[in-house]
């Protein structure tokens, strides 16, 4: 990914009195003009013993800026032998855009923190998620309840707490905020129920009932009224994961292309649809539900998490982003030999395709009670975003590799490429 990594790691550790034994990319994704990657390093010493790190690089010669909220600088700069240009280099937790993340990021810290919000006791720590210089999600589990904690930059965290009011507010059921602090923290209590990808129905009729409470959801969600828009839809990075795509899989590159000349196609054709309130990131694992024991695996919707990027905005990138990554699910099961769950998946992501036209008319204007009918080039849109998600996993999947997944991208593109030919509905 960045060709450099390891003599930029070797600056580093220079003075150190440790040397670099190994290097091995473990992510990577979009930061503004460039790449923010995490590496596992092994560092060796002839003093003492040896160590394994997660530094992260940021490329991007206008990264997020390091937070002047929480801690004292922790990261530093060191000029890429390839470009000349300055990148910026830092230890995991000591994220310059979430200063947050240290308080949280061990137990006895995590356990102060969350006294602050009035969780008392002891618990379990777990990172959930962690996208560097975004967001990290952490678990706090106990026998006196769970917590979580959401850090993200420090400006984001107060309407962060206020989305979760304004939807809760409205009707859904979202996790209750108990706070949030100036430095990028908010602790939420934990939502009742699993998250639903790996509780997908096994029949046909308990994953019809499925995609009803699924269209109610989504009214449910649309009928909020929320202050602030939605995340920008992930189409506009289009060209970002195309630079990536062909670095990583050039013998795919014109399917890549192909896929790309689709999105574009109906980006241009399509008619915008009504604006709405919308999830942003909407898919399976966001949503949580109840399994049911009865026959089919039936499930019901208990409500819907990770809402960091709702507010007004188009339902086409809720609908596009939930069907492909129900798609990439199924064929992450395929991959591994799970037959049934792959079955199920991937006739619940068709399900959902086959009804994007069918979720517009279950949508009310956001404060008001009509029900919105008029937007008659949703599934093109969605289509659209649906390719733009696939072409993201592909990136990720190229990136993270893993055990028997080596084919992940290729079967990801396999896919889009034969939807991007499809008729347009």
């Amino acid at each position: 990914m960045f060709a450099a990594a390891r003599q930029v790691i070797e600056a580093v550790a220079t003075g150190t009195g440790r040397e670099v034994a190994s290097v091995t990319l473990a992510c990577a994704e979009p930061s503004g003009d460039g790449v923010l990657a995490g590496y596992d390093v092994e560092l060796a010493s002839q003093q003492g013993p040896d160590e394994r790190i997660r530094l992260f690089i940021d490329t991007a010669t206008n990264p997020a800026a390091a937070s002047e909220v929480g801690e004292a600088q922790n990261w530093t700069t060191v000029q890429n032998p390839v470009t000349r240009e300055q990148v910026r280099v830092w230890r995991y937790p000591h994220d310059p855009a979430l200063p947050a993340l240290p308080a949280t990021a061990f137990p006895d810290s995590a356990r102060e923190t969350a006294a602050r919000f009035g969780a008392v006791g002891e618990g379990q720590l777990e990172m959930l998620a962690y996208r560097p210089g975004r967001r990290a999600v952490l678990r706090l589990a106990g026998p006196d309840g769970t917590l979580f904690f959401k850090v993200v930059r420090p400006g984001h965290a107060e309407p962060l707490h206020r989305i979760h009011e304004e939807l809760g507010g409205g009707g859904v059921a979202v996790p209750r905020s108990r706070g949030w602090s100036e430095a990028g923290l908010v602790a939420l209590e934990r939502m009742p129920g699993l998250p639903a990808d790996a509780h997908v129905p096994h029949t046909p009729e308990a994953r019809l009932e499925f995609l009803g409470e699924l269209q109610s959801l989504v009214a449910s969600i649309g009928a909020a009224p929320v202050s602030r828009g939605a995340r920008a839809s992930l189409t506009t990075g289009l060209d970002w994961y195309l630079l990536r795509l062909h670095d990583l899989l050039p013998a795919r590159r014109a399917d890549i292309d192909g896929i790309a000349v689709s999105i574009r196609q109906a980006l241009a054709e399509a008619r915008p649809g009504p604006a709405r309130t919308v999830h942003g990131d909407l898919h399976l694992g966001q949503i949580f539900v109840e399994p049911s024991a009865r026959h089919g695996g039936g499930t019901s919707i208990t409500g819907v998490v990770d809402i960091d990027t709702a507010g007004v905005g188009d339902l086409a990138d809720d609908l596009g982003g939930l069907y492909a990554h129900a798609i990439v699910t199924a064929l992450t099961h395929d991959l591994g030999g799970r037959a049934e769950l792959r079955t199920a998946t991937f006739e619940l992501a068709e399900l959902v395709r086959l009804a994007w036209g069918e979720f517009a008319r279950t949508w009310a204007e956001p404060g008001g009670s009509g029900l919105v009918t008029d937007d008659p080039d949703l599934s093109i849109r969605s289509s659209a975003v649906a390719l733009t998600h696939l072409l993201s996993h592909a990136f990720g999947a190229a990136v993270r590799g893993g055990v028997g997944l080596d084919a992940l991208p290729d079967r990801i593109l396999d896919f889009a490429s034969a939807l991007s030919k499809e008729p347009r509905r």
